[in-house]
């Protein structure tokens, strides 16, 4: 069983660009918590990057992009890819309204 510090909410639908970094997988985000995210497909070079990562997100509850800087915190190897845990640098207001209204949609 995963142990987990802050609470996590699944998440689907969100597309991610990658704007000091180029990706050639689909990374995809699978769950948020209140300072972080995972995704997954995530290519070595990003799940071992260790310097902070420029992030656009955009989706659903999200109007147009919004901009994030990560930085991975745990990585799983899963198959050709990884699972990452990023942490978010200096959490914008943007993400805490996010956080809510999915957790809020997801009772």
């Amino acid at each position: 069983m995963e142990k987990r510090a802050c609470e996590r909410i699944e998440l689907a639908g969100y597309a991610v660009h990658f704007i000091d970094i180029d990706i050639d997988s689909s990374v995809v985000i699978t769950d948020i918590s209140k300072e972080g995210l995972r995704m997954t497909n995530v290519p070595r070079k990003l799940a071992y990057k260790e310097t902070p990562t420029k992030i656009t997100i955009s989706g659903n509850f999200l109007s147009g992009y919004q901009s994030l800087t990560i930085m991975p915190c745990w990585r799983k190897k899963n198959a050709l890819y990884w699972d990452v845990g990023f942490y978010i640098h200096n959490v914008p207001a943007f993400w805490r309204r996010f956080f809510r209204v999915i957790k809020i949609k997801d009772r």
